[in-house]
């Protein structure tokens, strides 16, 4: 049976109207799965730019430093831990080359005396404006022997000013950008007391206070050649 010319053109636009709509239909999910891709490309290339926090977003010392939450380590050289527990080592000593020790909170740096393999300091005042020097090895290799006056590991105090002054006690070493930088010895050769709490013999009979000595000879030089700007 033949349909009328009419009912054969509504079957046309039927047609017609579903194959839009199945165009449509997969053109919609087409650039859905397309955005969604893209989206997990980008994720993928950056996702610190999601909802990470920003300590898992810490590669370096100085950003453990400057993120909140992190807790300095009082050691040498400094560690900091992130709040999520990762730890970083202040890795500028070693980059500024062997054997010498950067002051960071002047920064500066200065060769270690020979003889000495490690340095540390702690800053000495509120002010900032100075710092005690000492080394390990002494302290070490004095072991348990007593020492009058000063630690057998202390080597002396540097002070920063930006006005030259009279220091008694200290050395002007030089001129670094805007300061004065001064230098002052331990006061005597720490030798082990006798029972009259008066030293006993001379620093060549003990290696540490030897070795002392001869450092803390030789660390106006040292810091003369040496103390620099970072």
């Amino acid at each position: 049976m033949k349909l009328p010319r009419d009912q054969k053109g509504f079957a046309t636009v039927e047609l017609i109207l579903v194959v839009i709509v199945l165009v449509i239909v997969g053109f919609t999910g087409w650039f859905v799965w397309h955005s969604t891709q893209a989206a997990n490309r980008d994720y993928s290339a950056n996702p610190s730019s999601g909802t990470s926090s920003k300590s898992s977003t810490v590669k370096t010392f100085a950003e453990c430093k400057a993120a909140a939450g992190s807790i300095m380590q009082e050691t040498y050289p400094e560690v900091c831990v992130t709040k999520s527990g990762q730890r970083f080592t202040d890795t500028l000593e070693s980059a500024q080359g062997p054997g010498y020790l950067v002051i960071t909170e002047w920064s500066v740096k200065f060769q270690i005396p020979t003889g000495l393999k490690t340095m540390k300091y702690t800053v000495a005042n509120t002010a900032g404006n100075a710092v005690w020097l000492d080394s390990g090895d002494l302290s070490t290799l004095a072991g348990s022997t007593k020492y009058c006056g000063d630690d057998p590991g202390y080597l002396g105090v540097i002070e920063r000013v930006t006005e030259p002054t009279e220091h008694l006690d200290e050395v002007l070493i030089k001129k670094v950008g805007a300061y004065y930088y001064y230098y002052g010895g331990p006061q005597q050769a720490c030798l082990p007391e006798s029972s009259a709490g008066q030293a006993s013999s001379t620093p060549k009979d003990y290696p540490s206070a030897a070795l002392q000595t001869q450092a803390a000879s030789d660390m106006p030089n040292e810091l003369s050649s040496t103390l620099v700007s970072l």
